[in-house]
This record gives structure tokens, C-alpha cells and sequence, in this order.
């Protein structure tokens, strides 16, 4: 594989037609989405912000055109959501990314799930700020969510549209009935 500089990646990214993740030199296109997925999406979003507001959390939902910043292994990934709470670690030069995020989220599909569950967890991990990690599953009413403590990460899963979605890192939940509203599956 051609490795590209990281200046070459921000041109490539701002002209391809789908968003392109950087991991050390090496550039990867984030695959389309379904509409399952895009709904999804749209609907952990909304949530996420919403959680934050009823709890007069300071902390900021951010859907998945901004980037986050991995500083650790040379990365700028694009998740399908994520929080980061005051002060916020951005970084603007070389490229506009958050480095602090405490909550990502990724809907998976069929064409992301291996993607999401190995090279991007293996970075997300380096990231010292986050807490949890969201897989939501776009073929089943289906929700892992990964918690740090300490080195190790411990797995919780909610299946059925009637379950709360815990969520320790904003002191929240998500209702599965509004992650996956307006999907039938």
C-alpha cells in the first residue's frame, strides 16, 4: 500500500466524494450506509444531545462530521458520533479534530462491523479521555457498550426496543425505542 502525507490526506479528503479516515500514513474510505443505518445515525445523535441537555451536562454531542484525533497512533477518524466535555482538547492545524472524547458511538453494518470492532477500537483504546465505546447494530435491535476500568473494558449488551441504554460516561441513558425509531428490522 502507497502511504500518503498527512497534508496529501486533508486534499483527498475535502475532494472525495465519501469521508476518508488517516491511520499513519495509510488513508481509508469509510464505506456508504444503508438507510437503516443513516436513520440510525440521525437518531443516536438527536439522543446523545438530548441526554446531555435534561442532565445540564456541559459536555458536547458531535455527529459524524467531525473528526477525532488520535495523537497516540498518527490517526484522524471519523466516528458516527461522539461526546467531549469542557475544556475541550481540539486540535486545528494540521486539521480541525476533537482529542478528547469520552463517548464515542459507531452504528454497524454489515460492510463497517469488522472495521469498527478491530483496527478502530485498537486505536479508539489509546485514547485516554474515553470511557465508553457504543457499537449499535443496524440489522438487530442490538446495543454493546464497552466501558474503560482502568487497562481492561467490560462489555454490557441491551437487545429488545423495550431496554435503557446506560450510559456511565454522561451519567445517562438512551432509550432503544428512540435509537431505533422509524427503522423496522
Amino acid at each position: 500500500m502507497t502511504t500518503v502525507s498527512f497534508p496529501d490526506y486533508l486534499v483527498l479528503d475535502e475532494q472525495a466524494p465519501e469521508r476518508l479516515e488517516f491511520y499513519n500514513g495509510e488513508v481509508y474510505a469509510l464505506a456508504g450506509g444503508s438507510l437503516h443505518q443513516g436513520i440510525i445515525c440521525g437518531n443516536v445523535f438527536a439522543e446523545l444531545r438530548s441526554a446531555l441537555t435534561k442532565g445540564a451536562n456541559p459536555c458536547q454531542a458531535f455527529n459524524s462530521e467531525v473528526r477525532i484525533h488520535i495523537q497516540a497512533v498518527n490517526a484522524y477518524v471519523y466516528p458516527d458520533a461522539s461526546i467531549a466535555c469542557p475544556p475541550l482538547n481540539t486540535v486545528s492545524e494540521p486539521a480541525e479534530a476533537i482529542a478528547n472524547p469520552i463517548l464515542i458511538a459507531e452504528v454497524l453494518s454489515p460492510s463497517t462491523e469488522s472495521y469498527d470492532r478491530g483496527g478502530k477500537f485498537h486505536r479508539y483504546r489509546q485514547l485516554s479521555s474515553l470511557q465508553e465505546y457504543v457499537f449499535i447494530d443496524s440489522q438487530s435491535y442490538t446495543v454493546e457498550v464497552y466501558r474503560r476500568k482502568g487497562d481492561l473494558w467490560q462489555i454490557v449488551v441491551f437487545t429488545g426496543l423495550g431496554q435503557e441504554v446506560a450510559l456511565g460516561a454522561i451519567n445517562g441513558s438512551l432509550s432503544m425505542e428512540a435509537i431505533y425509531s422509524g427503522v423496522e428490522l
